[in-house]
């Protein structure tokens, strides 16, 4: 394996909120960090819309 791709979708009321928690998820994900091939990170966020 050379690459992975993690694609998540996030649903919530605050874009800004999500995408914070998005990047701290990245930063600090203990599997993704001990993985020794190159990690792609894209995710999308959606508002949710009541």
């Amino acid at each position: 394996m050379t690459t992975v791709i993690i694609k998540p979708i996030v649903v919530g009321e605050n874009k800004e909120k999500l995408k914070r928690a998005l990047h701290l998820a990245e930063k600090y994900c203990l599997v993704t960090n001990s993985i020794k091939s190159r990690v792609i990170f894209e995710p999308e966020v959606r508002e949710n819309i009541k």
